[in-house]
């Protein structure tokens, strides 16, 4: 058999493919009986296939593969956020005895795809998982044996209580570099070998706060180890302390170590870690127990910042009322106007009191002013005078003389490039002015240029009522202290540079416990420390959008209060939309330019003069219009000017075409009102036609027309007299068509039975005559800005004008119709209080 010849075999070489599963997924054509996907180690890779894995989990099951508990815990709430439905993780052993090592595959979910499409969480949250699987990536031992690593899965996130001799247990839990926090006092320690070193560095206690176990709660797994990356990010700044745990003197003996894996202490035992629920001893194998499902992670939210890029950055906004509540607003309004130009002159510029529009330019500053004589007030003062480095300021403030005055304040610093010194904000002396000698205030809360020092349960619950106002805008930032006479000059400096700005309260600690008894302790103060509170501040709010600092002494230094400073007029600016909240002295300007340019229109619309006199009156106006147009048409693009003649163009067209058809409407309605008053038919050549009611072209008298005609049903107020007497609108006649169709149609339509439709035909036959529409008020009457000018009085009750009559689109008043009624169902009456424009709302302002 040696000679035999053996056939040889060749095998030839494999070609291995390597693709990514997401690849995999989108390039399939029939969809999988089942799939299973070991998680990629990159968070991010899983993110990009989030929407591939999804149309797949939508008809097919999908196992998830996570390498151990808390990566499934991060990937089942990253998964979650996305539409995910995920099952309770199971953890898959090799064999009985042996524990799998931290290897992909270890723990499976069951993933079903909710909706059509993937879900969008918030970039805030996505950021919290990345950084929380970094921490917990860094945490785990490279290089160690199956065990090993297992056993240092196990430990992160739970808490591990703790042994010394002669001394209660603490709890601790493990952060990354062998690393211990103590639960109670923010303490931490190092594991060297066998032994757990005290270390003289300690959490701060604003982290320490928001430690979801140190309150005595159960929180889940996945609250602790979000938690632990937010605090393991502290033990890379600088060595922080706090009054909870002191560090201890060098005369005090040193603390005994602490020694892993020891007994339970007894006599002359040092410290000892003994095992917790879940926590393998070291000389068993570890078993691994399923995680139980968690609910979607917290979100550490980044706190807004002033921006120090180059161009005009918003530094500090103030929107506030004048005066005191009640007060006289004509007054406050002037008083107001005079503080400013006072603190103009003090800069050296001198201008008229009744000036309406001014601009005055020298080295040290430019001054524009606007105003419409008796309403708005505003002005845009560019400070050059202290211009360093390529950077200088600019406020713009802008004066409300309405029954509610108001002023808009903003500060900005134009900066020409980044490198430009960041910006140190700080209320300008007009504005400290204006809240000592007249008064600012915003939703009733008064704001001051000195701390308020609450005292007491009342006062107490003032400042929790002001923390939780919905409406407030302007952050609030409380310093708490140790005596009446700590830190007074420290609050005066910042209450005096966030005048306006910010609500600056001094408290001590009986009103802080207050606080930490209503707000909680993470949302609280304790010790010296200053906070600030954000507008739109809840019980449930996000305690890291609520900064605080602890103070090292008695005082508040330089740096600390620029600090403070910048956070609170960051949070204020952040609190809703700029532009809606304070307009720039731009916007004011187009307004009260438009404004101009229409009472010249209107000018020219109603003269009744002589051709003479009318040919002067309209040169006068055309000047007036020519010299508005210059300023506004120097701010505007060509764009803008191409798109004004054309929107005009429209307007003339539509202004002739409704005028045909309402004098065919007119003609029609009066037609055929009188026929159905006398029962003539209308198709009759040969009837007689009735004479109906005349519609006069005149406002006077319009009372006792109403009273002759309208049968009782429709009330006029005198507000509805005035405001069309002040209108261009040229029909007037129509007026008292619709007054009519009101009483006539419109009151018997709401008056009748369910199974009557006789009036409602009629009363739609009559609406179609008109041309009209009736319809409710949009949300204009219930908008805080605009529902004043909704509300009327009639017979000592306060009624909503929320119903109307209108005809025609756009904004010309010389086009368009509007009549604001309520209807007033104890009475019987429709309540008249607006005609023939609109009123205010956020699309007519």
């Amino acid at each position: 058999m040696r000679g035999t010849q053996k056939d040889i075999l060749f095998q030839p070489p494999l070609h291995v493919i390597q693709k990514s599963w997401i690849d995999h997924l989108e390039s399939l054509q029939d969809p999988p009986d089942a799939v299973l996907v070991a998680s990629p180690d990159d968070f991010d890779e899983i993110r990009d296939g989030i929407e591939a894995l999804h149309a797949i989990a939508r008809s097919r099951p999908v196992l998830w593969g996570s390498p151990c508990g808390v990566s499934a815990l991060l990937e089942a709430a990253l998964l979650r956020a996305h539409g995910f439905e995920v099952g309770e993780p199971v953890w898959l052993g090799m064999a009985t005895e042996t524990s799998l090592s931290y290897t992909s595959g270890s723990t499976w979910m069951h993933l079903v795809a909710k909706g059509d499409t993937p879900a969008r969480p918030s970039a805030e949250h996505l950021e919290a998982l990345r950084r929380t699987q970094a921490a917990f990536i860094e945490y785990m031992p490279k290089g160690v044996n199956t065990a090993r690593s297992t056993y240092m899965e196990n430990r992160y996130g739970r808490p591990t209580p703790l042994h010394r001799d002669g001394h209660a247990p603490m709890t601790v839990l493990f952060t990354r570099d062998a690393q211990v926090i103590e639960v109670g006092t923010g303490q931490v320690y190092r594991f060297t070998g066998e032994r757990f070193d005290h270390q003289e560095r300690s959490i701060p206690p604003e982290i320490m706060q928001l430690c979801p176990v140190a309150d005595g709660a159960t929180p889940t797994r996945l609250e602790i180890v979000m938690w632990l990356a937010h605090a393991s990010a502290q033990l890379d700044g600088p060595t922080a302390t706090s009054d909870r745990a002191p560090v201890p003197a060098a005369a005090e003996p040193t603390k005994p170590p602490l020694v892993l894996g020891a007994p339970p202490a007894e006599a002359n035992t040092p410290l000892s870690l003994v095992n917790a629920p879940g926590l393998p001893s070291r000389n068993s194998p570890p078993k691994e127990t399923a995680p139980p499902t968690e609910p979607a992670p917290p979100v550490f939210r980044l706190r807004p910042k002033l921006s120090t890029s180059a161009g005009t950055t918003p530094v500090m906004a103030v929107s506030a009322g004048l005066g005191a509540p009640g007060a006289d607003p004509t007054a406050a309004y002037d008083r107001a106007r005079r503080a400013t130009l006072a603190w103009l002159g003090q800069k050296g510029y001198r201008i008229d009191p009744e000036a309406t529009s001014v601009t005055l330019e020298s080295p040290n500053g430019e001054i524009a002013l606007e105003s419409d004589a008796g309403r708005v007030w505003s002005l845009r003062f560019d400070d050059r005078s202290a211009m360093e480095q390529g950077a200088f300021w600019r406020v713009e403030i802008t004066l409300v003389g309405d029954t509610s005055p108001a002023l808009g304040l903003r500060v900005s610093q134009i900066r020409r490039r980044e490198s430009a010194p960041p910006p140190q904000p700080g209320a300008p002396r007009v504005l400290r002015d204006i809240a000592e000698q007249v008064g600012l205030f915003e939703s009733g809360h008064p704001l001051r240029s000195r701390p308020w020092t609450p005292a007491g349960v009342v006062d107490g619950q003032r400042l929790l009522a002001l923390l939780e106002d919905p409406a407030r805008l302007q952050p609030v930032v409380v310093v708490l202290v140790r005596s009446a006479d700590e830190m007074a000059q420290g609050c005066d400096h910042l209450a005096s540079r966030l005048t306006g700005t910010a609500h600056v309260v001094r408290i001590d600690a009986d009103i802080a416990a207050q606080l930490d008894r209503s707000l909680g302790r993470s949302r609280s103060l304790h010790g010296r420390m200053v906070r600030i509170y954000p507008p739109h501040f809840g019980r449930d709010h996000d305690p890291f959008s609520v900064p605080l600092w602890t103070l090292d002494g008695a005082s508040i230094n330089a740096a600390l209060a620029n600090t403070i400073i910048s956070e609170a007029c960051a949070q204020g600016l952040a609190a809703v939309a700029l532009d809606d909240r304070v307009p720039t002295f731009q916007d004011v300007r187009k307004l009260i330019v438009e404004a101009r340019v229409a009472e010249a229109q209107r000018m020219t619309q109603v003269a009744h003069a002589s051709v003479e006199e009318e040919r002067e009156r309209g040169q006068r106006a055309q000047n007036e219009m020519a010299a508005a147009l210059a300023t506004y048409r120097a701010e505007l693009d060509e764009a803008l000017k191409e798109l004004t003649q054309l929107t005009r163009e429209r307007d003339r067209a539509l202004a002739e075409r409704d005028d045909a058809l309402d004098e065919n409407r007119r003609l029609r309605f009066r037609l055929s009102a009188s026929h159905r008053d006398t029962g003539a038919d209308v198709d009759t050549p040969d009837a007689e036609v009735p004479q109906g009611p005349v519609y006069p072209n005149t406002w006077d008298g319009i009372e006792d027309w109403v009273a002759a005609h309208c049968e009782g049903r429709v009330v006029v107020l005198p507000q509805a007299i005035k405001m069309a007497r002040d209108s261009s609108y040229p029909d007037i006649a129509f007026t008292y068509q619709v007054l009519e169709f009101l009483a006539k149609r419109y009151v018997p339509m709401r008056q009748r039975s369910t199974t009557d439709t006789e009036a409602f035909d009629a009363f739609e036959a009559a609406k179609a005559e008109l041309g009209v529409e009736v319809a409710k008020v949009g949300n204009a009457v219930r908008q805080r800005r605009y529902k004043h000018e909704y509300k009327r009085t009639y017979e000592g009750r306060t009624v909503t004008l929320d119903q109307h009559v209108k005809r025609g689109v756009g904004f010309d008043p010389a086009s368009i119709y509007r009549l604001y009624f309520a209807y007033d169902n104890n009475s019987g009456k429709a309540i008249v209080g607006a005609f023939p424009g609109h009123l205010t709302n956020s699309i007519t302002h």
